[in-house]
């Protein structure tokens, strides 16, 4: 009596690795659709476990204050409001208005009491609206340790409208884990000029923290 011959066939599973520039590259369409459609794509999004998001700011005026480095240490030169008018998520947006005086960078900061451990997040990120077109005007993100030191990146304001302003934290002039894991304070600056009000118009929405799942 003939057997049949019976074909058979190893599966060997493939592992695909890939690193995380191609992970964004391959999700590029979900985070693009994930910022466009508002509220209710990203808590679909998140129900989802494509991203792990942490809102720094979106409506919460209250969380922030103004802030400042430089010549000029008198905070009465810089105020924080809230514009309805020009919004990128939510209802409202930080207005900081530069008043006067000589500072080399003021803006909005949000603190957090006590520090807080932001390693689980990859990326930091802003929306920010800019009128006046000036490549020698730069934004500014900045997070701070108290214990450990800052880290920030920086960008020329050489556009208008919105723009999101997305920053690998690793990257971050300065990085190390120990100030990620200690957060005191995250910041988003604007270089204003060294003497007199700056020619500014600019707003400040949606800051986040998040990681691709």
């Amino acid at each position: 009596m003939l057997m049949p011959k019976l074909k058979t066939r190893v599966l060997t599973p493939k592992f695909k690795t890939e690193t995380i520039d191609q992970r964004i590259r391959r999700n590029a369409p979900f985070i693009r659709a994930f910022w466009r459609h508002g509220i209710g794509a990203r808590t679909h999004a998140l129900a989802g476990g494509g991203l792990r998001l942490l809102v720094v700011f979106d409506d919460n005026i209250s969380d922030l204050y103004a802030s400042q480095s430089g010549a000029d240490g008198n905070l009465n030169n810089i105020t924080v409001s809230s514009d309805s008018s020009i919004v990128k998520v939510g209802t409202i947006s930080a207005n900081p208005n530069i008043v006067a005086g000589s500072m080399v960078y003021a803006g909005v900061g949000r603190p957090y009491s006590p520090p807080q451990d932001f390693s689980a997040y990859d990326f930091v990120s802003a929306w920010v609206y800019n009128t006046t077109l000036e490549a020698t005007n730069y934004v500014n993100i900045t997070i701070l340790s108290n214990a450990y030191g800052s880290m920030d990146n920086e960008w020329s304001l050489d556009f208008t409208d919105w723009r999101e302003f997305p920053v690998r934290i690793s990257t971050m002039s300065g990085y190390s884990l120990q100030k990620l894991q200690s957060v005191d304070d995250i910041f988003v600056y604007f270089r204003a000029p060294i003497a007199g009000p700056p020619s500014l118009n600019v707003r400040v929405d949606y800051v986040t923290l998040f990681t691709i799942l």
